[in-house]
């Protein structure tokens, strides 16, 4: 017969194996401590002279210095987020780690996103690049790419595009109806559907597919390409600079854009979820409030200017 101190502890150890598993519950934090945003890097230098001294919550006017579609969507990203993660009833509230983006190819970007290294990327991507629908107040959910897209800040059918050229280009000099769309070569990505799909109607000379934004953009500066879609700016006659360079699109033309663009954020992030109900939440404040269509209309993207130029493509973009 065992002795009773064996014993006690042979009966602790039979009621240790007996208990149930402990498991978290309402007192333990389980809420994602961080939101990863990833940004482009020259949105991140222009930023400070956009701001003014402003906060970005404060922002309320976009006809401001370095106004443009990328750095817009920046700041309606953070505001969108600001305002979600105010609703959440989840203690504490994430803290917000931006990561600047090292310029990798599309996708290498989305692949990141995919195995959760960050969050959500701070530039709009074409919904059609990650889903079928084109309804742009619907927000869906892509199981094959472990991705949450958003509803669209630039709906479909609101987004056009010029054909940017550098300027010393001696075609650049071809304006509107004297346009010879036969002798220019194009540059963009085929990842990218609605712009691919738009210069296939435009029977161009040569598209060349490059991965790299950064690539097309000096491509068309050395004049390896002739131009490149860019959405308008509220720029001088319209150009846009990047990368020390400035492109100025050909006057009179444009194109239309058959798709929409929100916000991807990374399924597989810890955070992910979180983040994505809180920019639905703030883009639908944002919207009702009218800053979503105003700040892309200040910014020049949805550009009055170029309301009479000729639409070259002729695909019906109605959604």
């Amino acid at each position: 017969m065992p002795s009773l101190p064996r014993l006690s502890l042979c009966l602790l150890c039979a009621l240790i194996a007996a208990s149930p598993a402990v498991r978290p519950d309402s007192r333990v934090n389980t809420q994602p401590s961080e939101i990863k945003i990833l940004a482009m890097k020259d949105v991140l230098q222009d930023l400070p002279d956009f701001l003014q001294g402003q906060s970005i919550e404060a922002i309320n006017h976009f006809d401001r210095p370095a106004a443009r579609r990328d750095l817009v969507d920046y700041i309606l990203l953070r505001q969108a987020l600001a305002i979600g993660l105010k609703l959440n009833t989840h203690k504490p509230v994430p803290s917000i780690k931006i990561t600047p983006w090292q310029g990798t190819s599309y996708n290498r970007l989305i692949s990141n996103l995919k195995l959760g290294q960050f969050t959500v990327f701070s530039h709009t991507l074409w919904r059609e690049d990650f889903s079928r629908t084109t309804s742009s107040t619907t927000n869906t959910i892509d199981p094959k790419n472990n991705m949450y897209i958003t509803s669209a800040a630039l709906r479909y059918g609101e987004i056009e595009a010029g054909l940017y050229m550098n300027p010393t280009n001696p075609k650049f000099q071809q304006q509107g109806n004297n346009i010879n769309l036969g002798n220019l070569r194009a540059v963009s990505s085929s990842q990218w559907r609605p712009d691919w799909q738009a210069l296939a109607q435009l029977s161009l000379k040569h598209v060349y597919d490059e991965v790299k934004w950064n690539n097309m953009f000096r491509m068309v500066q050395g004049q390896h390409a002739d131009f490149m879609l860019i959405p308008f700016s509220s720029e001088p006659k319209l150009s846009f600079t990047a990368l020390g360079i400035t492109l100025s699109p050909i006057h009179g033309v444009k194109v239309a854009l058959a798709g929409s663009r929100g916000w991807a954020v990374s399924r597989t992030h810890p955070a992910g979820r979180l983040t994505y109900q809180a920019i639905e939440h703030g883009l639908s404040e944002l919207r009702l409030r009218g800053v979503i269509p105003r700040a892309y209309i200040e910014a020049g993207v949805i550009n009055a200017d170029v309301a009479h130029w000729r639409t070259l493509n002729l695909q019906n973009i109605t959604e």
